[in-house]
């Protein structure tokens, strides 16, 4: 039997780095998370929403091309779709 996985790519705006203005929906998604992919302009507190995502800082890929904005736009499709619901935290 072959089990159809559907990746799901969330986009969360942290806002001004006050964790107090996320959205609801925002802690729901982060909350649901398998993954999250994050930079260092994150305020760390948001990450306590996601006890159990494997957090990955994207810093490391961004400064390794020399197209950083193209790069981060695919990333996190291209994560989702080679594996993010593999169950490795």
């Amino acid at each position: 039997m072959r089990i159809s996985i559907k990746p799901k790519v969330t986009l969360i705006g942290a806002g001004p780095g006050d964790p107090d203005l996320i959205t609801v929906k925002g802690v729901k998604a982060l909350k649901n998370a398998n993954v999250i992919l994050y930079d260092s302009l994150i305020n760390r507190e948001l990450l306590a929403y996601a006890p159990n995502a494997k957090l990955i800082l994207t810093d490391y890929f961004l400064q390794a091309t020399t197209s950083p904005k193209k790069y981060a736009k695919r990333f996190p499709l291209e994560f989702s779709i080679l594996g993010s619901n593999d169950g490795n935290k």
